[in-house]
């Protein structure tokens, strides 16, 4: 029986009855053209009939001696994991939203193997969704999209696919941006040590806002959806890629939001960057993710501006990256993911008396073209992350088919009206928009 990590010791340690430690997402989808008015309900029959399951949704752990290790569940009961709602009559996409909030802040049972998969039926039009979670302790962002690529192809008379049945397919989508480890990409590095004032310049340095609090156990979602092609506009016009211009537009948000409360801090907010550290064919159960650390610029009112300081503040950490070696830019990455779950953990930050960033902002870039389940079209994909004390506020953005769908994963009793957040999410973005037709006129 394998023991835990350290890092996934650290994800149960820190699950409390206000802190669920799961990660997943929220797919809506257009039923195909000739399904009829079962076309949901016999999904959910033909997933509890499902015999060939991936590895990972056969793992449970247990704590035999006081030691966390991982055992099989052979046989698990199907009919625990996989459930179908009919929503009510009249039902929107917020009503979704609100559902999936309620069981994302509800934690996995522990004797059972870790993970829940939910079908909703009742959105308008024929339209439907599935929700899916997984413990943080077995599954990163990466293993989460290996079990919903599982049922997902590209071609929209495929009927036979499962979307919890082991599968050879390519990744659907991996965090944007992660910069590939120098010795296997094949470029040539200086290898040195990392000094004490250069990790300083990538860790630990936000004030304190008022999303710096602990959290409670309620959990709301809020989303929007963008052109990819103009999202890349907007970066050409800066030399910048789509990981910046995200950042830039929740850097606005975020000015505007803290504003707006009369509680913005003169020093620049902080967001901690998930960035995957697999390989593309690695689906292994587990966790492969690192964190790198970006100054927001919300000092500084032009949006415009704030473009221009991100873009070379994410230039000047890829060029940091270029003089490590492999195990300097992995010890690095795992080091400050480590340190930021461990402040998760009830009474770290107290003792610390800061909180190391701000906020989560995770970009994953999906596959250009349109993906169907058994015939129905994947419209949208939200990731659902996981708040946590003192990082509260999770926005994430998956590219998918062209699109650029984004969600703020919150408490709400430390992020009030994420509504409005994602509101001035989008003014932000369009604010950025302007600046990069002026640029073009130019």
């Amino acid at each position: 029986m394998p023991a835990f990590s350290a890092m996934e010791s650290l994800f149960l340690f820190a699950e409390s009855s206000r802190l669920a430690t799961h990660v997943g997402a929220v797919q809506i989808f257009e039923p195909p053209p000739d399904s009829g008015p079962d076309f949901v309900r016999a999904l959910h029959d033909s997933m509890l009939a499902e015999t060939d399951l991936l590895p990972v949704l056969r793992r449970k752990g247990r704590r035999p001696l006081g030691r966390f290790v991982w055992t099989e569940d052979r046989a698990p009961d199907l009919a625990a994991h996989v459930r179908l709602t009919t929503l009510p009559a009249g039902a929107t996409e917020e009503t979704l939203l609100a559902a999936v909030a309620e069981l994302h802040a509800r934690r996995l049972n522990r004797r059972k193997p870790l993970w829940e998969f939910h079908l909703f039926e009742g959105l308008p039009e024929g339209r439907f969704a599935a929700y899916f979670k997984i413990h943080h302790a077995i599954a990163d962002g990466a293993t989460v999209q290996t079990v919903l690529r599982s049922g997902l192809s590209p071609d929209p008379a495929e009927r036979g696919s499962s979307m919890l049945r082991a599968t050879a397919r390519p990744q659907l989508g991996l965090v944007r941006e992660a910069p590939t480890p120098p010795a296997k990409a094949g470029i040539r590095v200086r290898t040195r040590r990392l000094t004490r004032p250069e990790l300083a310049n990538i860790r630990f340095r936000a004030p304190r806002t008022m999303f710096n609090r602990r959290i409670s156990a309620r959990r709301a979602i809020a989303t929007t959806t963008w052109s990819l092609d103009r999202v890349r506009a907007v970066g050409r016009a800066v030399d910048g890629t789509v990981n910046d211009v995200v950042l830039a537009a929740c850097a606005g948000a975020l000015r505007s939001y803290l504003d707006e409360r009369g509680v913005l801090p003169d020093r620049p907010l902080v967001a901690a960057v998930p960035v995957s550290t697999r390989s593309a064919t690695d689906d292994r159960p587990g966790n492969e993710v690192g964190v790198v650390l970006a100054g927001l610029a919300t000092d500084r009112p032009d949006p415009a501006e704030r473009l221009r300081a991100i873009t070379a503040s994410t230039s000047a950490a890829k060029a940091l990256f270029a003089e490590l070696s492999e195990p300097e830019i992995s010890a690095l990455l795992v080091a400050n993911g480590v340190g930021l779950l461990a402040q998760a953990v009830p009474g770290v930050t107290r003792l610390t008396g800061r909180a190391a960033v701000n906020l989560f902002v995770s970009d994953i870039a999906g596959p250009d073209q349109p993906h169907y389940w058994r015939g129905a079209r994947l419209e949208r994909i939200f990731g659902l992350p996981m708040p946590s004390d003192h990082v509260p506020l999770i926005l994430v953005a998956f590219g998918h088919a062209g699109r650029l769908h984004l969600s703020a994963t919150c408490c709400p009793v430390a992020v009030p009206e994420v509504g409005r957040l994602i509101a001035l999410l989008d003014n932000s973005f369009h604010a950025l928009e302007n600046h990069a037709e002026l640029r073009t006129a130019e």
